[in-house]
């Protein structure tokens, strides 16, 4: 059984339609997520999305069998904060694994796009001399569009002097088996090659070949017009796939059904002429690190004479500014940080500064985060080197053994230090005491009713919001769906209880209103909008606290100052932004005054106000 779902255009404006187009084999019925099927195994349907939004098809088909899945992304143009770019992996030998960040740039723009590009269409490839990517142009099935990797810009770039920026495929219209919803292309070392998948059969593709004597991308040029590959998993996603040639052999890739994790190769036997899994090929292959900047509905690979190279395309919105003030205030609240993960003030084997275990741990997070806003400095070093040692291992060994320590707020704050560690590293050192930190949350919050007024440490939102980042850079989709599951149920009605009014009266250090708009944020800018529809936010309400009434209070304002970052970014609100740079000056007022105050302040507060302040990172 299979599933397909298409978007024409693939790429609107703001106000603009697109229609999706879905269909199946050996099915009995279909549901949309984000339209409606009707139940149809096939159809037609009008969406006008506000912003970048993927659509997915589910068919059922008899008793026993397996769903099938496709997915669709329909990607909103107009907004000009919106900036394509590629997300970089490179494999990584040591560990069979492609880890975002390792050799490679880390995030890659893409400039000078004609308006039509079509970015969820996208091929990228390496000839030997250039790094040239393609996107498809929107609406259209046998035009791309080429853009050629810029060292001097550090971009891909249309245009380019002396390159061909439109290219024709030619042939597809006469070919209604070969599926223009996604391409691939490769170098082999002669020919330049693209191929489209069967609508009909997943394990065909059909093969055109660039023919120089007319740029054209030719169907069956050069006597091959389709290639069969075989042997692939039960549970093989034949929705996301890719090629490449590694100078020896082409390889075919697809990703594994329910899990953004993992890679099936096939290489081409050339005796046999197809691709066949596991042939000459190490496989499965662990995806580590993705940003949640990616769309990880698709991927595109290359090799390029000495490096595998895998990305995502990711859609970068320009945030608003962090809160203002000296630029050394970052370096101040760092080394705060620094200085306080040092002493020994509790009992631990790593993090026994900071006064407490979870103070620590966001200690270390806050020089770690420094590292990736501002570079590697010496206390940043010092700080990967402490995480290095064995004192990790016995810190993990601690906490399986007492379940209910630091539960849930010190153990949320753990998988947001994992994960800027792996942002900054590029290995996975603290990836196992994390997956540890992660089960036990969710044992913890599934063992209860999740409130979104429950205050301070016990605070379910600050957990789900660490853990719906988590589950993202991990690509474990059940982990994502699940929490999903728990704010939807959960937050996408507002509760007076939260209003950011009762921010000023509370002792507290969490702003309740902060974190539900964070949360909200992650999950869908649009659920946050809708939540914001239903209050009515005085001028009043966005003051900052100026008059801690407890030490905790000290740390109000950085995470109302969170949350105000969250709702301007989805709704361009100049009352949100005006706020958020009145809470950055008393942020740096605050830590002018207090920052002496090690008991009451030093031990925390400045990585709150790091958090607050470096948002864009997130």
């Amino acid at each position: 059984m299979t599933a397909a779902l298409s978007a024409d255009p693939g790429s609107i404006n703001l106000g603009e339609a697109s229609q999706l187009t879905w269909g199946s084999t050996n099915a009995s019925q279909c549901a949309g997520d984000g339209f409606d099927t009707g139940d149809a195994t096939s159809g037609d349907a009008i969406v006008s999305p506000v912003e970048t939004t993927t659509y997915s098809v589910t068919c059922d088909g008899e008793p026993g069998s397996d769903p099938a899945t496709a997915t669709a992304t329909v990607m909103v143009l107009s907004d000009p904060n919106v900036s394509p770019s590629l997300d970089q992996a490179a494999f990584q030998a040591s560990s069979e694994t492609y880890l975002f960040g390792f050799n490679s740039i880390p995030n890659i723009p893409i400039k000078d796009a004609p308006n039509d590009a079509d970015f969820t269409r996208m091929a990228i490839l390496h000839d030997g001399s250039n790094y040239r990517l393609y996107a498809m142009q929107s609406g259209s099935n046998s035009i791309i569009y080429q853009f050629v990797f810029d060292p001097g810009a550090t971009a891909y770039t249309y245009g380019l002097p002396g390159q061909l920026n439109q290219i024709d495929i030619v042939g597809v219209d006469t070919q209604p088996d070969a599926d223009p919803g996604s391409i691939a292309m490769l170098h082999d070392g002669s020919s330049y090659r693209l191929y489209m998948r069967s609508l009909s059969d997943p394990g065909l593709l059909h093969q055109f070949v660039f023919n120089a004597g007319t740029n054209d991308y030719e169907y069956g040029f050069g006597g091959v017009s389709q290639v069969i590959v075989s042997g692939a998993p039960a549970d093989a996603d034949h929705n996301r796939w890719a090629m490449l040639h590694d100078g020896s052999i082409a390889r075919f890739y697809l990703g594994q059904m329910g899990n953004l994790n993992t890679l099936y190769q096939f290489g081409l036997n050339a005796a046999s002429g197809e691709f066949e899994y596991a042939f000459d090929s190490i496989t499965p292959i662990d995806i580590v690190g993705t940003p949640t900047t990616s769309v990880t509905d698709d991927f595109i690979m290359l090799h390029d004479g000495g490096i595998y190279r895998f990305y995502y395309y990711a859609p970068i919105k320009a945030p608003p500014p962090p809160p203002p003030g000296d630029p050394d205030d970052l370096g101040q609240y760092m080394s705060s940080a620094y200085s306080c993960i040092q002493r020994q003030d509790a009992n631990h084997f790593l993090f026994h500064g900071c006064f407490d275990w979870h103070s620590a741990v966001h200690g270390h997070w806050a020089v770690l985060r420094y590292g990736n806003v501002v570079g590697r400095t010496m206390e940043v070093e010092n700080t990967i080197a402490r995480l290095q040692s064995s004192a990790l291992a016995d810190e993990r060994t601690f906490m399986n053994g007492s379940p209910n320590f630091e539960m849930p707020y010190g153990r949320a704050w753990f998988l947001a230090l994992a994960l800027e560690y792996e942002r900054l590293v590029g290995d996975v050192q603290m990836a196992p005491m994390a997956a540890d930190m992660a089960a036990s949350l969710r044992t913890f919050l599934s063992s209860r009713t999740i409130d979104p007024l429950i205050r301070e440490y016990q605070n379910h939102t600050w957990a789900l919001a660490q853990l719906l980042r988590y589950y993202r850079a991990r690509g474990d989709m059940d982990g994502v769906n699940w929490v999903v599951a728990q704010v939807d149920a959960n937050y996408l009605v507002y509760d007076a209880g939260a209003a950011l009014l009762l921010d000023q009266t509370r002792p507290d250090f969490f702003s309740l209103w902060g974190n539900w708009a964070m949360l909200l944020g992650l999950r869908d800018p649009n659920a946050l909008v809708q939540w914001l529809a239903q209050q009515t936010i005085t001028d009043a309400a966005l003051e900052p606290i100026r008059d801690a009434n407890s030490s905790h209070q000290l740390g109000i304002n950085p995470s109302r100052a969170w949350g105000l970052w969250w709702a301007h970014a989805a709704t361009g609100d100049a009352r949100f932004e005006q706020a958020i740079a009145a809470h950055g000056q008393e942020m740096a007022d605050t830590h002018q005054e207090r920052q002496a105050d090690y008991g009451a302040y030093g031990h925390w507060v400045p990585q709150f106000v790091m958090y607050a302040s470096t948002q864009p990172v997130e």
